[in-house]
């Protein structure tokens, strides 16, 4: 298969075009039904596969789409509207399941419907998930699974009258913006350092927080003048991009108050709006060892 394809999408048919721009953000499906019908639909001209059954049933769950491909071989389709951690995982063991318990019935459905047409069972089943974006770790196991393809769908347009398939995909954007798990982690470990440098080693401690009411995040501590703690940082770790906060009031509670806080800055801002929140980092810092507080 090629890297990316794209058809336009009449009556529900599908037929390979060219389009003259690509839009910066993809549409995904309404739901993950209307994805398959329309793959199913299309399966030769989107996959050159032929269909064999839909919704299969098997020892704890359901293969979307099962068929045959252009070179005889047995084809599992999985598809999620959006992303799913456990989908390699899911069409992994349907795999098994379809080589081990149901060789059999697969080889008399087929004979059932092309008589005498012959099964390659070599290196196969060919897998093919289909969702609008994957893991880093789904692209690790691509690698390992000789037979997985991963592609990526997205509409161009909202009224889904145009598809894009992509055979090569990188790993799932964090947010709004593309960039992936390495990405925030390397942020993560830059601000880390550098509120970690505002003070000696030592006087600045760390600890992990998600109360029923924060987001998930790392808040920065020191120890004040009278020998209690006080919370001057937060990076807010939920998804990227990561957002940084100084504290500017110490009086109120730390707990996420909006009101004990300047306003975030995101890791993907620009230079001016960095080196603002590096000055309200400096300040909160010195601020906390002056303050009554006690987080």
């Amino acid at each position: 298969m090629g890297t990316v394809k794209y058809f336009r999408l009449r009556d529900g048919k599908a037929t390979p075009f060219t389009p003259k721009r690509e839009p910066n953000s993809l549409q995904t499906a309404v739901s993950e039904k209307e994805l398959q019908t329309l793959c199913e639909n299309n399966l030769e001209v989107l996959f050159g596969v032929r269909l064999l059954q839909t919704e299969c049933s098997v020892i704890g769950g359901r293969m979307d789409t099962l068929g045959l491909d252009g070179q005889n071989r047995p084809t599992i389709i999985e598809y999620k509207r959006g992303r799913n951690k456990y989908l390699i995982n899911q069409t992994a063991y349907y795999s098994k399941c379809l080589q081990k318990f149901l060789r059999t019935a697969f080889e008399e459905k087929v004979r059932r419907k092309w008589k005498n047409q012959k099964i390659n069972w070599h290196k196969c089943p060919r897998l093919i998930c289909v969702a609008a974006g994957f893991t880093e770790e789904d692209i690790a196991l691509q690698e390992m699974i000789e037979t997985l393809e991963l592609v990526r769908y997205g509409f161009l347009d909202k009224n889904f009258q145009e598809l894009k398939l992509d055979w090569k995909p990188k790993a799932v954007p964090y947010g709004s913006h593309d960039r992936t798990l390495d990405d925030m982690w390397k942020d993560y470990l830059h601000w880390q350092n550098y509120i970690n440098g505002l003070g000696e080693e030592g006087v600045i401690w760390e600890e992990f927080r998600q109360e029923s009411n924060e987001a998930p995040h790392q808040a920065f501590y020191r120890q004040t003048k009278n020998g209690k703690r006080a919370g001057f940082a937060i990076l807010e770790i939920k998804d990227y991009p990561i957002r940084i906060w100084a504290r500017k009031n110490f009086f109120l509670p730390y707990r996420y108050n909006i009101k004990s806080w300047h306003p975030p800055v995101y890791t993907h801002h620009g230079p001016e709006s960095v080196e603002r929140i590096k000055d309200q980092l400096r300040a909160a810092y010195e601020a906390a060892y002056e303050s009554e507080a006690d987080d």
